[in-house]
């Protein structure tokens, strides 16, 4: 008589342990299919936390400089719309680059002082002149100005201090200097030159006063040039100022 374990022979208890282990390996065959079937039932992988990288903000252009419109006054433009000043409403001007015939035309229609028209006509047509206008009321000071540029070196280090002593280099001799200086204007440093000269007038000479003012905008050395007569330059500074303060230019 076969001995028996728990109520089964050793045969029927090996054959039960084969059938276990066989199902077991059946539940474990369908766990696996069932998870690659169903990827969202897989246990998550770890992860590491990597931070995003911060956007780049989109390269944008300089805004251009907001000028106060002022009153009675009108806004030039000149330098391929590359720079701009405002100036009383009786002043006529126009860019040298474009307009200096007709420039000359309205000149000599405001005064028949020839040694006057014939400066300015010399002067307009130099390269580094942008830009010239003159007072319409006009009176034996010639009141007028002129706007011109230099390019400097790529990264200059050339002061306004420099620049003016450079600029008193070329005067001929016959100028007196009343004010050397470096003014801090409504919107940026300039340099300032006042000089007193004798020149032509019609038949005789008249005394004048130029006021020249240097503003650095980028690699670019802007100067521009007020004339008066010399015993108005005073009545006429404040305007000038305002003008100057006026005056903007594309980097």
């Amino acid at each position: 008589m076969q001995q028996k374990i728990l109520g089964m022979t050793i045969g029927q208890l090996i054959i039960l342990s084969v059938l276990g282990c066989l199902a077991c390996a059946l539940v474990g065959f369908a766990g696996s299919m069932l998870l690659t079937l169903n990827p969202a039932a897989q246990p998550a992988a770890p992860q590491t936390y990597t931070p995003a990288p911060s956007p780049t903000p989109p390269p944008t252009s300089t805004p251009l400089a907001t000028i106060t419109a002022i009153p009675n006054w009108n806004e030039f433009r000149f330098a391929d719309d590359q720079a701009s000043i405002w100036l009383p409403a009786s002043y006529s001007g126009g860019n040298t680059t474009t307009s200096s015939d007709a420039i000359i035309q309205k000149l000599r229609s405001a005064t028949r002082d020839e040694a006057f028209i014939n400066d300015i006509q010399e002067l307009i047509v130099l390269p580094e002149i942008k830009f010239f206008a003159f007072d319409t009321n006009f009176d034996d000071g010639s009141k007028s100005m002129y706007v011109g540029n230099e390019v400097l070196t790529a990264g200059s280090t050339l002061t306004m201090d420099e620049y003016l002593n450079r600029m008193m280099n070329n005067f001929t001799g016959g100028e007196r200097v009343v004010e050397r200086q470096i003014v801090d204007m409504d919107r940026f440093p300039a340099g300032k030159l006042v000089i007193e000269n004798k020149v032509p007038a019609g038949e005789g000479e008249a005394f004048i006063s130029m006021a020249i003012y240097t503003i650095r905008s980028g690699d670019t050395m802007w100067f521009i040039t007020f004339r008066t007569g010399r015993d108005e330059f005073k009545d006429n500074q404040a305007t000038i100022e305002a003008s100057i303060n006026s005056f903007w230019a594309q980097p």
